[in-house]
C-alpha cells in the first residue's frame, strides 16, 4: 500500500505511488511526463514530473518531485555558468566614517584624521580631514578586502569634498582594479615607423632623425656653428677684416667649394706685425654672438694654402680663438682670453697642397662667448688661402627627440625599455632617457635614467624605472645623446609602461581649492581592462594639501538596476536554449536589488532562494509552483492566505493521531551573547576586535541555587564577522534562538479537509499549549470558550492518501491525460503530518553579491519585529 504526497515551502514537494502491476499500463506510462493530484475536481500539490517507475512482478513503484524540480536540486539541472544581476548600489560599508573609520586604512605617519566636529562633516557626525601637510601622496583606502570586478565592468566613484582654506594642491579621488595586467605602452609609435608623437629637440637639426624604422641620435659633432665658415657667399658676410687685406676669390686652389678667401702681400710694412679676419660674431657685431658654456670642450679649425709665391720668411698663420666674458671690453684685456692653435708655416715643396690647423679649448667658469679669428704674422709678399673656418662642439653637445606627453599617477613607478645599437663610425658618446615630469602649480621636475656608451658596440638594452613625485601627473620621455662622435646611437622598440603589473589606477582631480560641498565629486571610469579580478576606492591627498574634509564616500557599479520581478522571470529560461522551463505566473516585484550579485555555476532553483530569502531583496519574498506549471513569487502575505477563516485549532480540531514533536530543553537557555569576531585596523592605526552584544533581563526561571537571579552568557567567535552591526545582529539573533523553546512542530493528525482548503505556506492557529503553540496574548473565541492560539506558518504537509476522495492524473507532452487512479493501491485512511513554524534565513556565501553579514542584516530588517 501507498500513496503518499509530500509538499514543502520553496521546495521540492515529491509524490510516491505503488500501483498495481499491469503490462500494458507499463508501456504507456512511458509516454507521459507529469503527475497531477486532485481531491475530487480540486488540484492538490503543485504537479509533479514522472522521475522513477520500476515496474516489477506484484506492482509498480512511480513518483516525482514537484515541477520545480527542472530548475534544478543540489546543484544540478538548469545550470547558470556565469552571469550578474546589477543593483548599482554602493558598497562601502562605512560611507560616512561614522564608525571611526573602522572599514578605512592609512599609511605610517599619515595626515588624514577621522574626527567629529561640529560643522564640519557634509552629513552625520563624522568626517575625514587632512590635517597638515602630507610630503608626499597620502592614501586613505578602503580596508574591505576589494569588490569582484571583471574586464568592460565600469565603476563610479562618488565624494563630497571641500576645502575652505586655501591650498594650491588638490586631492584625487582614485579606483584601483587589482589583477594580472599587460600594461599598455603609454607611447603612440615606440617602434618608429614614421615620426608621428614624437618632435626632434636636438641643438642642431641634423643631429637626430627618425628613419627606417629607428630613432637615430648622432652625430652631433659634425655640424659646425660660424656662418659663412667657406665663403661661399662670394663675400665676406659674417667676417671682419680687423687689419690687412681680404678678399674673397673663386679662381685658383681651392680647398672645398667655390670660394676662398685670401690675404693679399705687402700688407704689412717691413714684414713685421699681423693681420686677422675675425667671425662677427662679439656682442654687438652683424651676428649673432656664438655663446658657449663652461665646461664645454670646443675645436675651431681652418684650412690653408700658400699657392701664391712667398719669400722665404713669408710668416705664419693660425686660429686664435678670443673668449670673452659678460663685460666685453675692447680695451680691457681682464675680459677676454686669446687661446690660439699650433701654427702653419709656408711649404714650398708643396705649395699648392692644404693643411690643417686644428686645436680643442675647455671653456672656463667666467666664459660667455667665443670669437674665432684668423691671424697671419710676418709676411709681405705673396699670399694665403683659407678655407672652411669652423668651431664644433666636442664635449657637452646635445642632440634628443622627445615624445609627446602622457598621462602618469604621482607616486607609481613606470618602466622604460629600448634597445639601443651603436653603429659601427660611432667612437665616443653617451645616451640616457630623460623624463620631464609637470603638474599645475609646480615646477616641472627632470628624472634621467643611467647613461649607455658605446662600450663593444653591440646592441644593449636601456631599462630603467622612474616614479613621479607626488603631484605630477604629466610626462614626457625623451632619448638624449651628448658628446656623440664619429657615427650615432641607434634606438629601436622603445616602451613605456606601468611596472606594477598587479593593479591599474585610475584617478581624478578635486581642486585644487572647492570651498564648498557642492557640486558632488562624481568619476566614472574607462571599462575595467583584461585582467581585472576586484576594484578598491582609494581618496589620496597630494603633496602639500592641507585643510581638505570629505564624507559621503561611494563606489558602484555602473549600469542599469535589475528589477527583483525580471530576475525571477531570467530564472525559468533555459540558460542554453533560453526556452521556458517554467511559465510566470504572479511576479510581484517591481523593486531593484539591494546589492549586485554574481552566480557562478549555481542551478537556478539555488538562485531563486538566494534572491527570494537571503537579503538580495527587501522585503524578503517566497514563491509556489501551482499545478499548470507557473511559478508565483511575492512576499507570504501576497501568495499565502491567513486563515482566520478556519479558526483557532485546538487539539479536538486538529484530531490528532499523535502527540506533537516538539523538543523543549533549556540547557542552551543565556541572557547574554558576545559575538567576537574579525580584527580590523582603525584609520588611526589602531587595531580593533568587532565585537557584537545582545543582552536579556533574568527570566523568572533564571534562577540560581539560592532563588537569585542568574545570567548566563555565550561568547561566539567568528572571523567572518567584519562589521559591527551584524555583529550586533547576530549576537540578538542567537540570543532569540536559544530562548525559543521550538521553532518548529510536527502535527500527526488524521485531516484538515473538513476545515477547507490549507495550502502549504498559509497562517493556521493552532492552541496546543503542550507544544508551546500558546500565545497569551491572542485571545480567540472558540466554540463559547477562550484560547490563546499561536500564528504559525504550515512549512510543510506529507499526506498519506486514503481510497475514494483522490485520484491521481498522468498527463503527456501534447496536454492529453491519463487517469491512473483505479491502479493506485491506496492508504486504508488519509494521514496528514503538518510541520509548523516560522521561516529561517538561508545564506549563500558570495564576495560579489555582498558579505554573509550583510545578506543577515537585510534580512533581520526584513522580519517582523
Amino acid at each position: 500500500m501507498g500513496a503518499t504526497l509530500v509538499e514543502a515551502l520553496m521546495g521540492h514537494g515529491e509524490l510516491n505511488l505503488d500501483l498495481d502491476y499491469d503490462a500494458d499500463l507499463v508501456a504507456e506510462l512511458k509516454h507521459y511526463r507529469t503527475l497531477h493530484v486532485y481531491q475530487g475536481e480540486t488540484p492538490i500539490g503543485p504537479g509533479f514530473i514522472l522521475l522513477w517507475r520500476t515496474p516489477a512482478r506484484g506492482g509498480i513503484p512511480i513518483g516525482g518531485r514537484a515541477l520545480d524540480w527542472r530548475l534544478g536540486q543540489d546543484g544540478d539541472g538548469a545550470m547558470i555558468l556565469d552571469r550578474e544581476y546589477l543593483a548599482c548600489t554602493n558598497k562601502l560599508s562605512e560611507p560616512g566614517f561614522e564608525l571611526e573609520g573602522l572599514y578605512w586604512r592609512r599609511r605610517e605617519g599619515t595626515k588624514w584624521v577621522i574626527r567629529s566636529v561640529a560643522g564640519e562633516p557634509y552629513a552625520d557626525d563624522w568626517a575625514a580631514v587632512v590635517v597638515g601637510s602630507p610630503d608626499k601622496d597620502d592614501v586613505l583606502a578602503t580596508d574591505e578586502g576589494g569588490w569582484e570586478a571583471r574586464e568592460g565592468n565600469q565603476f563610479v566613484a562618488r565624494l563630497r569634498a571641500r576645502q575652505p582654506g586655501a591650498t594650491t594642491f588638490p586631492l584625487r579621488l582614485r579606483q584601483v582594479f587589482t589583477g594580472l595586467f599587460d600594461p599598455p605602452q603609454l607611447l603612440t609609435n615606440g617602434g618608429f615607423v614614421d615620426a608621428t608623437g614624437w618632435t626632434n629637440t636636438s641643438e642642431v637639426a641634423g643631429d637626430a632623425a627618425i628613419e627606417s624604422g629607428h630613432l637615430r641620435i648622432g652625430p652631433t659633432t659634425q655640424i659646425q656653428t660660424i656662418p659663412n665658415s667657406g665663403f661661399e657667399t662670394g663675400d665676406l658676410t659674417a667676417w671682419s677684416d680687423q687689419n690687412g687685406t681680404w678678399d674673397v676669390i673663386s679662381t685658383g686652389s681651392i680647398y672645398r667649394g667655390s670660394h676662398v678667401v685670401r690675404a693679399s702681400e705687402g700688407a704689412l710694412e717691413g714684414g713685421v706685425g699681423y693681420q686677422t679676419l675675425q667671425s662677427d660674431a662679439i656682442p654687438g657685431g652683424a651676428v649673432n654672438p656664438q655663446i658657449v658654456k663652461p665646461g664645454e670642450r670646443w675645436r675651431p679649425e681652418m684650412w690653408a694654402s700658400t699657392p701664391d709665391p712667398i719669400d722665404e720668411d713669408g710668416g705664419t698663420a693660425r686660429v686664435s680663438t678670443l673668449l670673452i666674458n659678460d663685460d666685453y671690453d675692447f680695451f680691457d684685456e681682464s675680459t677676454k682670453k686669446w687661446v690660439d692653435s699650433p701654427v702653419i708655416t709656408p711649404d714650398e715643396s708643396a705649395a699648392t697642397s692644404w693643411r690643417l690647423s686644428s686645436h680643442e679649448i675647455d671653456i672656463p667658469d667666467d666664459i660667455k662667448y667665443m670669437v674665432p679669428t684668423v691671424v697671419i704674422r710676418d709676411f709681405n709678399t705673396g699670399a694665403w688661402r683659407f678655407d672652411d673656418v669652423t668651431t664644433t662642439r666636442v664635449k657637452g653637445n646635445k642632440a634628443s627627440y622627445r615624445h609627446s606627453t602622457f598621462a602618469v599617477t604621482p607616486e607609481r613607478t613606470y618602466h622604460v625599455l629600448a634597445q639601443v645599437t651603436p653603429d659601427a663610425a660611432l667612437l665616443e658618446g653617451t645616451l640616457r632617457a630623460v623624463v620631464l615630469l609637470t603638474a599645475a602649480g609646480r615646477p616641472s621636475v627632470t628624472l634621467e635614467s643611467p647613461t649607455l656608451e658605446r662600450g663593444e658596440a653591440t646592441q644593449q638594452l636601456l631599462a630603467w624605472d622612474f616614479t613621479p613625485p607626488s603631484g605630477y601627473d604629466t610626462a614626457a620621455l625623451s632619448f638624449v645623446g651628448a658628446d656623440v662622435y664619429g657615427g650615432s646611437f641607434i634606438i629601436d622598440n622603445a616602451s613605456v609602461t606601468d611596472a606594477d603589473r598587479s593593479t591599474v589606477v585610475n584617478d581624478l582631480v578635486v581642486g585644487p581649492t572647492k570651498a564648498a560641498w557642492d557640486p558632488e565629486v562624481t568619476f566614472t571610469t574607462a571599462p575595467a581592462p583584461a585582467g581585472t579580478e576586484s576594484v578598491d576606492l582609494y581618496i589620496v591627498a597630494e603633496a602639500g594639501a592641507t585643510g581638505w574634509v570629505v564624507d559621503s564616500a561611494s563606489l558602484a557599479r555602473v549600469g542599469t538596476p535589475a528589477v527583483s520581478g525580471d530576475v525571477i522571470r531570467s530564472l525559468l529560461l533555459d540558460p542554453d536554449s533560453g526556452l521556458p522551463l517554467m511559465e510566470p505566473g504572479d511576479i510581484y516585484g517591481d523593486d531593484t536589488l539591494l546589492f549586485d550579485k554574481h552566480y557562478l555555476r549555481q542551478d537556478a532553483h539555488s538562485i531563486l532562494k538566494d534572491v527570494s530569502r537571503n537579503g538580495v531583496v527587501s522585503p524578503v519574498r517566497e514563491f509556489f509552483v501551482d499545478h499548470d506549471n507557473r511559478l508565483h513569487w511575492g512576499t507570504a502575505e501576497q501568495l499565502f492566505t491567513d486563515r482566520l477563516d478556519m479558526g483557532p485549532l485546538t487539539a479536538a480540531d486538529l484530531e490528532l493521531l499523535d502527540e506533537p514533536t516538539v523538543e523543549q530543553n533549556v540547557e542552551d537557555r543565556v541572557t547574554d551573547v558576545i559575538v567576537m569576531g574579525a580584527e580590523r585596523q582603525l584609520a588611526d592605526g589602531r587595531r580593533v576586535t568587532i565585537i557584537g552584544y545582545a543582552s536579556n533581563e533574568p527570566g523568572p526561571d533564571d534562577l540560581d541555587y539560592y532563588g537569585r537571579p542568574l545570567r548566563r552568557t555565550r561568547v561566539i567567535e567568528d572571523s567572518t564577522v567584519d562589521h559591527k552591526a551584524y555583529a550586533d545582529s547576530l549576537a540578538r539573533w542567537h540570543l532569540d534562538q536559544s530562548n525559543a523553546l521550538a521553532s518548529v512542530v510536527q502535527l500527526r493528525l488524521s485531516s484538515l479537509r473538513a476545515r477547507g482548503p490549507l495550502n502549504v505556506g498559509d497562517w493556521i492557529y493552532p492552541w496546543l499549549p503542550e507544544a508551546d503553540l500558546e500565545d497569551l496574548a491572542r485571545p480567540m473565541d472558540h466554540d463559547g470558550r477562550t484560547t490563546f492560539p499561536e500564528r504559525v506558518r504550515a512549512l510543510m504537509r506529507e499526506t498519506q492518501m486514503g481510497a475514494g476522495e483522490f485520484r491521481v492524473e498522468a498527463r503527456a507532452p501534447d496536454g492529453s491525460t491519463l487517469d491512473i487512479s483505479s491502479a493506485i493501491r491506496w492508504e486504508d485512511a488519509t494521514t496528514m503530518t503538518l510541520t509548523v513554524g516560522d521561516v529561517a534565513p538561508e545564506f549563500l556565501f558570495d564576495p560579489q553579491g555582498d558579505a554573509q553579514g550583510n545578506q543577515f542584516l537585510r534580512w533581520r530588517s526584513s522580519r517582523p519585529q
